[in-house]
């Protein structure tokens, strides 16, 4: 009498067997038990031992190492930029501890006036108005003053970031955020122009929140593509009107006196 055979193998067996992945004879249960137990192989438990010392090694001594060399290059860079625009030997510089996303060092020499670099800036493009002589005078109060060199970080962009647009000049300096001061952006300016051939703010205008005038009025600078020139004006401080058209820098600083006249 005949007998009908059954499979009665899994059905993820016929399917491995049908694409001719193993043969049915080799079909040993408790070795493929013993293959879908297994975390991971030898090969990739090497792979993750290989990024996890890469990791540690990137944390310990990497990172620092690189941004080292990160801060060192952009300060070298500033000092030829202050010896072949001002004459300016540059000392000891104290930078503050570099935050996120906050890529541009910004130096300030002690003793550099508003005057001066608005002087080197008119060498490379035209600017408005024409006579800027009285802005030391104008902006004299100031979040932070030069009467020693410092430094400050704050995006790499030529335009400001969008996280400060739906606040007036009121509201940031209220909300006690540090922005830069007009001697500060037109020194981003400067270094900007110079390493890239172009300009900040050409779509959006620079609130400089940290410098304010007479009356409290706050400078701001943009450029006019049209007429190819930078723009530098103010605007009330207690203007509340908030537009994505003007908007601040955020800064990174360390605690710095702030000028004398400063409310």
């Amino acid at each position: 009498m005949l007998q009908h055979r059954v499979d009665v193998s899994p059905f993820w067996l016929k399917q491995e067997t049908r694409a001719g992945l193993i043969p049915h004879s080799s079909y040993n249960p408790r070795q493929r038990s013993l293959r879908k137990g297994n975390i991971m192989n030898s090969g990739e438990f090497l792979f993750v031992l290989v990024v996890g010392l890469f990791f540690l090694f990137w944390v310990l001594g990497a990172k620092p190492l690189f941004t080292t060399l990160y801060i060192k290059s952009q300060l070298r860079r500033w000092r030829k930029l202050y010896r072949r625009e001002f004459g300016i030997e540059l000392g000891k510089v104290v930078i503050p501890k570099q935050r996120l996303d906050f890529d541009r060092l910004i130096v300030i020499a002690a003793g550099l006036t508003i005057s001066q670099v608005l002087a080197v800036l008119r060498k490379y493009f035209a600017i408005w108005p024409p006579d800027v002589t009285n802005f030391d005078v104008r902006f004299n109060k100031n979040d932070r003053v030069n009467t020693e060199t410092y430094a400050i970080w704050t995006h790499d962009e030529f335009h400001a970031r969008r996280k400060l647009m739906d606040l007036s000049a009121y509201g940031i300096r209220a909300g006690g955020v540090p922005t830069e001061t007009l001697i500060e952006h037109l020194l981003h300016e400067l270094c900007y122009y110079t390493e890239t051939g172009e300009h900040l703010d050409r779509f959006s205008v620079a609130l400089c929140t940290g410098s304010l005038g007479f009356n409290d009025d706050v400078p701001c600078v943009s450029w006019r593509s049209l007429h190819d020139m930078m723009y530098i004006s103010s605007r009330g401080l207690y203007c509340h009107t908030a537009t994505a058209d003007f908007c601040p820098r955020e800064v990174v600083s360390l605690p710095a006196k702030a000028s004398a006249q400063a409310g």
